[in-house]
């Protein structure tokens, strides 16, 4: 070979690999199994499509062999670090449908900078190492591992290792119930008294997933919020806080049905104590502090499988205080609110979400839907919460095409 084709050559190669990456790193949320498959080999790793549901890695064609081992990216540099995220490539799982509202998530200037795509979403296994809890002991509540302690969260995780603990649709891998391609509606229920007297309940049961929240009661109510409840969202103070004030009101114990599925926001290692113990036939343990020492601890209507579990990672509720809400109260022990995490966890994984129940007239609708009597909500007196701003980003995704909210006239 003369040395001028030699040239040539080496310029045609540094050319195509130049644009290869500008397509794997610029624009992820739109690549192909075969770009996938290079982007595999980037990370010198090929999977399976049942390996690959098994990890937190990139899904490619099925017939193809593992090699290597795959390891979490180190996180992402910013001058805040409480911004810094896990690599983490989960949200692939979530893009098989071309018209998922990722796609306008990601293509919306006023966005721009608040969608990552490769957040976190679940914690697995992979994810509980001594350098990932060094980094996420830093921060607080659901937030991270600030009030958890090692050994207990590597307990949990432990049994928390198969196929449902990784993707959040886990019933489309067991039992093929949609294919490739399909796109996932979802309808995120919050407890607003805009739902009393709606008449939405069919509307909410007719989704392929209802997520809900804290005190979800839905006997007596189904004519306006439903009867469907795939996935349950809760902190274990939120959930014992919500038990105790509606025990005797309808809401003694979680909701329970046979595919449901729990989704914990640990605030502290009670919920990795509680699983673990749940999980290995344990006594099951009380709260860290305070009254939730002192209580009794809750109990599931159906003790507890290892397959109905699901984990948020720390870095997922983070992402949406520190990233999306931004709120000033964040500087004085605030967070999100459950339901705007929930939402958030809808937002990254299904196609189309409508949400119910939020964003009600505080005026014209009562507290809760279930409410007997009419109870004033105020938006500025919770201490730990940003219910304004919380609804002004609410209409930010609304105005710009993310997702619907139920309104009334």
């Amino acid at each position: 070979m003369s040395v001028k084709r030699m040239y040539l050559y080496i310029s045609l190669v540094s050319l195509f690999s130049m644009i290869l990456l500008w397509l794997t790193s610029i624009s992820p949320l739109y690549l192909t199994a075969s770009y996938q498959r290079l982007i595999a080999e980037r990370y010198q790793t090929t999977w399976s499509v049942e390996k690959a549901f098994r990890t937190n890695w990139i899904p490619v064609e099925a017939n193809q062999t593992t090699r290597g081992t795959p390891k979490l990216e180190a996180a992402k540099t910013t001058k805040d670090s409480s911004e810094n995220y896990t690599h983490d490539l989960q949200y692939l799982k979530y893009m098989q449908c071309s018209n998922s509202l990722r796609h306008r998530m990601k293509s919306r200037k006023a966005l721009k900078g608040k969608y990552i795509p490769d957040v976190p979403i679940l914690l697995t296994p992979e994810h509980v190492t001594k350098s990932e809890y060094d980094r996420l002991k830093a921060f607080r509540d659901m937030m991270g591992w600030k009030h958890s302690k090692y050994e207990f969260v590597a307990k949990a995780m432990s049994l928390l290792n198969t196929t449902s603990h990784k993707y959040l649709f886990d019933d489309i891998l067991d039992n093929n119930t949609r294919g490739t391609g399909t796109c996932t509606r979802c309808a995120v229920i919050g407890n607003g008294g805009i739902l009393n007297g709606s008449r939405m309940g069919k509307e909410i049961d007719s989704h392929d997933y209802v997520f809900r929240t804290n005190a979800a009661i839905t006997e007596g109510h189904e004519e306006d919020v439903g009867s469907k409840t795939s996935f349950y969202c809760f902190g274990m103070v939120t959930l014992s806080n919500a038990i105790s004030r509606m025990k005797n009101k309808g809401f003694p114990k979680p909701p329970w049905n046979p595919k449901i599925r729990y989704i914990f926001f640990p605030e502290n290692d009670w919920a990795y104590r509680y699983i673990y113990a749940a999980l290995t036939n344990r006594t099951l343990p009380k709260g860290n502090t305070g009254i939730y020492a002192k209580r009794e601890p809750f109990i599931f209507p159906k003790p507890l499988i290892a397959e109905e579990i699901k984990i948020i990672h720390p870095d997922f509720c983070r992402y949406v205080d520190k990233t999306w809400l931004k709120s000033p109260k964040l500087r004085t022990g605030g967070r999100a609110t459950t339901g705007a995490i929930m939402l958030f966890l809808a937002l990254h994984t299904c196609d189309e979400v409508n949400g119910f129940g939020y964003m009600g007239d505080p005026d014209r609708f009562t507290y809760y839907y279930y409410d007997q009597t009419f109870v004033k909500q105020s938006l500025t007196k919770a201490s730990n919460h940003d219910w304004q701003r919380e609804n002004t980003l609410w209409k930010l995704l609304i105005d710009e095409g993310i997702f619907h909210m139920y309104t009334r006239d």
